[in-house]
């Protein structure tokens, strides 16, 4: 085979199912010449390589709150985050910013005017190599809840569990602006200690009625069912 793209392995194997359908009409030779050409093909196949997806995500970190952005290019990320802290922190009229500055300068700038302000930036490259197995995907229904359903002591763990510096806690928590993603799933009974009353109580209530997660929000509204606090 002189030369083979992603359309010749369909030529290929039409003519093997040939081969096979009639084997008293395919000679030595137009067998020995297909085996070279499957094997060739083979080869070619062993050689191709998908290329790798790189994704690029900035995370914006100020007094409790986070922002994440993705693009594809990094420069692209960088002109994001410029416009997110744009937004959120504009300058004054008198000291208009210097649009020609590269965007890190602009950044580091923020950085400058914020203390509190943290700016991270990496990227994540998948190769294709292989595929994510099906247990490590969470998937399931989930109900939403106000977070005045947890009392403040509560909503102050789940921040400890969240941060960077914690060891984590009795579960795996995700973090928004307005409250966290907590799955209701059983924990081992020496764990129960370390989980506040009102959190088990709502985790108790989402698992019994077939919740998988619990989306505590700030936004949302309250049930009957679970005490409420002021906060």
């Amino acid at each position: 085979m002189n030369s083979i793209d992603r359309r010749d392995p369909a030529q290929v194997l039409a003519r093997l199912r040939a081969a096979l359908a009639t084997p008293a009409d395919t000679d030595a030779a137009t067998a020995a010449t297909l085996v070279e050409d499957i094997r060739e093909a083979e080869q070619r196949f062993t050689r191709i390589s998908e290329p790798s997806t790189e994704i690029h995500l900035g995370r914006v970190d100020h007094e409790g709150s986070t922002t994440i952005v993705a693009a594809h290019s990094r420069n692209t990320l960088l002109q994001k985050l410029v416009s997110c802290c744009d937004r959120r922190w504009p300058h004054d009229s008198e000291t208009p910013p210097d649009l020609n500055e590269r965007p890190e300068q602009r950044l580091g700038e923020f950085q400058q005017r914020l203390p509190a302000l943290t700016i991270a930036i990496w990227t994540v490259r998948d190769s294709h190599d292989e595929a994510l197995p099906d247990d490590r995907l969470e998937t399931g229904r989930y109900c939403v809840l106000g977070t005045a359903h947890l009392c403040a002591a509560t909503a102050n763990q789940l921040d400890r569990w969240c941060s960077e510096n914690s060891d984590g806690g009795p579960f795996v928590i995700a973090r928004s602006i307005y409250g966290w993603f907590i799955p209701t799933r059983e924990v081992a009974s020496g764990l129960h200690e370390h989980i506040p009353e009102d959190l088990l109580a709502a985790l108790r209530f989402g698992r019994e009625r077939g919740f998988d997660h619990i989306l505590f929000d700030c936004d949302a509204g309250t049930i009957a069912d679970l005490p409420v606090y002021d906060w």
